[in-house]
């Protein structure tokens, strides 16, 4: 009887405040209901191959499969129209966000049964702490698996806190840690490592038998994935997400379209073809004939043969650059938290007592370090920490003895106001709000006002700009291929006429049917044979006009068809 009154009162104690922040998600998911990210229009092209059977495309080593799986749900469920695509997908992101939510709940009350204290302050300022970094280092708006991570990341610690407090854990709850930490995994890569390091501390906290039980679960539901994953790329792997970031913002690899180096980076088994040299124009159809935008649906496939080796004179330097970008965006989103931390300690009467609660709270915080670094030696985003911050700051207000909810609630409010007048201010270039969001499904508008312009379902298109910047939102939701593009330092309305022909000829001859901008020309009256869509900046240009030129050049398009099927072929033998 008394346990009932207990979760009574806790649920009555935590009502508020998840009624709080699940209207705070719900409210940030709406105003960005048509929203959508480069990175998730590889998520949603996944969905469709897993939906129509496709295992082949499906499964690749760029992106883990759970937020992929539960878009296939989502689309099985609500079955949307275009239209409704992006916000069917924040209605998911959404749902994702409460489980989230949950989960962090459930970590929280672990947390407060495990270190006494003033229940309703550290309650408070917790809750802040995950509004703060849920929906503004992580967004529910975010297309991607971090919010799943941070779900794993919270059901994982309140299991060890649990199984802690009782010097034991049961064999249900060795059973969850393994299954919870191989979820995690399956949203992203690096919740591999980071996952044998949670494993290494219930191996210290656990008694053997039932870390050993938490450890065999994982690999179990890891063993699958990783067999997947090697068979899809052709060699033992996790996932390769990692090695490529690392190439890329250590070893000094090409961002995209790699054709080889530098010299101890090796050459591409497989690279975009080269087009058209200068202006340089890229050509990558007939691999993922089902991408919207093949370069960046399985990427890690354009760098297969590469060497990538550990980079020790450029590491410190990659590794002080990410922590400097780590302190100057806590101390301007959470200023407010670190000011309000600093203030406790201040206060705080026995410091060393607190440092001792400190290091003794280990097991909850000190994954969050050694993650945190384990980003700073590559590459680092504000929604890859939010789960970890909260952590961190947490255990420091929890060992200072912080009391006193009217406190706690000054804290929360200055902190929160601090983070939103701060948010939308790019720190370093990176920005913590969805720069086109609104009540008008642009990329939809664009997508029908280029259909009238003669865009048909499953045309290949070229684009005379970097297609991931806004080219790939409309051209998902037209169910149209992007198989072409120029580099990113090409400005096409700054080429001279001939040069501009070159680009759209070579387009042309890669079998794109209509030319893409998404800029609008600096006089549109001299932009012969461009067509604006609709009332967007959006501009496309009929290639079918220069079929006679490619007749003529046959001889060309030919060994470009060829380059074609070889490629192909060696993509079906690899895969």
């Amino acid at each position: 009887m008394s346990s009932e009154i207990g979760k009574h009162r806790i649920w009555k104690t935590a009502l508020p405040y998840y009624a709080i922040s699940l209207a705070l998600g719900l409210t940030q998911a709406w105003a960005n209901r048509f929203y959508m990210g480069n990175d998730g229009v590889s998520y949603l092209d996944m969905a469709d191959a897993y939906l129509r059977g496709d295992l082949h495309a499906a499964i690749n080593s760029s992106w883990n499969p759970l937020y992929a799986w539960l878009i296939s749900l989502d689309f099985l469920i609500l079955r949307p129209s275009p239209y409704w695509e992006y916000p069917a997908i924040q209605l998911l992101n959404f749902a994702i966000y409460g489980v989230t939510l949950a989960s962090f709940e459930y970590f929280l009350r672990g947390w407060l049964t495990w270190k006494q204290g003033d229940e309703i302050a550290i309650r408070i300022v917790a809750y802040g702490l995950f509004i703060w970094t849920s929906l503004i280092l992580i967004g529910v708006w975010t297309t991607n698996a971090d919010m799943l991570v941070a779900a794993c990341i919270y059901g994982t610690l309140g299991l060890l806190l649990r199984a802690q407090s009782m010097r034991a854990a049961s064999i249900p709850t060795s059973i969850c840690l393994g299954a919870v930490l191989a979820a995690g995994y399956c949203c992203k890569a690096v919740m591999f490592p980071l996952s044998l390091a949670l494993l290494l501390v219930a191996w210290i906290i656990l008694r053997w038998r039932r870390a050993l039980t938490a450890t065999f679960v994982f690999v179990l539901l890891s063993a699958s994935l990783i067999v997947a994953l090697s068979i899809s790329s052709g060699h033992p792997t996790f996932g390769d997400t990692g090695r490529v970031n690392y190439a890329w913002y250590v070893n000094g690899v090409a961002f995209r379209w790699w054709q080889g180096g530098p010299d101890s980076a090796g050459q591409p088994l497989h690279p975009p073809r080269i087009a058209l040299s200068s202006p340089r124009v890229y050509e990558f159809g007939g691999v993922f004939p089902q991408a919207t935008y093949p370069i960046w649906y399985d990427f890690a496939y354009w760098y297969q043969g590469m060497h990538v080796r550990f980079n020790p004179q450029k590491e410190p330097g990659v590794i002080w650059f990410n922590l400097k970008w780590i302190i100057k965006l806590l101390g301007r989103d959470g200023g407010g938290f670190l000011l309000g931390c600093g203030t406790c300690l201040l206060l705080c009467k026995k410091r060393a007592q607190a440092f001792k609660d400190l290091i003794s709270m280990w097991p909850v915080w000190a994954i969050s370090v050694p993650a945190i670094l384990l980003y700073c030696a590559v590459h680092i985003e504000a929604r890859y920490i939010g789960a970890f911050a909260e952590v961190l700051l947490l255990a420091g207000y929890t060992a200072f003895n912080f009391s006193g909810k009217s406190w706690a609630a000054g804290i929360v409010a200055m902190s929160l106001l601090w983070a939103i007048l701060f948010a939308p201010v790019p720190t370093d270039g990176a920005r913590y709000l969805p720069s086109h969001s609104g009540s008008t499904n642009v990329s939809w508008y664009a997508a029908t006002e280029l259909q009238k312009l003669g865009l048909q379902t499953n045309d290949s298109v070229g684009s005379v700009c970097y297609s991931n910047r806004r080219n790939v939102l409309w051209a998902r939701l037209a169910r149209v291929h992007i198989v072409a593009e120029t580099d990113w330092n090409v400005d096409f309305w700054q080429l001279s006429g001939a040069d501009q022909n070159r680009v759209l000829n070579a387009l042309a001859r890669s079998g794109a049917r209509m030319a893409i901008s998404d800029e609008a020309p600096p006089n549109p009256a001299l932009a012969s044979g461009w067509r604006q869509a609709g009332n967007t900046n959006y501009y496309a240009y009929s290639l079918s006009t220069l079929s006679s030129l490619s007749q003529n050049n046959g001889s060309v398009a030919g060994v470009s068809l060829r380059r074609n099927i070889e490629t192909a072929h060696s993509f079906i033998g690899t895969r």
